[in-house]
């Protein structure tokens, strides 16, 4: 008898961050730890809203350097 695959649910595995069940994400290179495609998003969306603080003005120093030459 062949039993297709589609057939066959995925594991679940705790995700390390928010420890939910979940069957999407990636595991760390030794393989202990699993982050779920949700908190990767998450951690995704936090850098870009950082990076978008700390920006690189166009003098290429950092709008906090700008902000100081600015106002002493």
């Amino acid at each position: 008898m062949r039993r297709d695959n589609a057939a066959v649910p995925r594991s679940t595995v705790t995700c390390a961050v928010c420890q939910r069940s979940r069957t999407r994400g990636s595991h760390n290179r030794a393989g202990d730890v699993f982050i779920c495609v949700e908190c990767q998003a998450d951690a995704e969306q936090f850098i870009a809203i950082q990076d978008s603080i700390c920006a690189v003005g166009d003098a290429g120093e950092s709008t906090d350097e700008a902000d100081k030459k600015a106002h002493p």
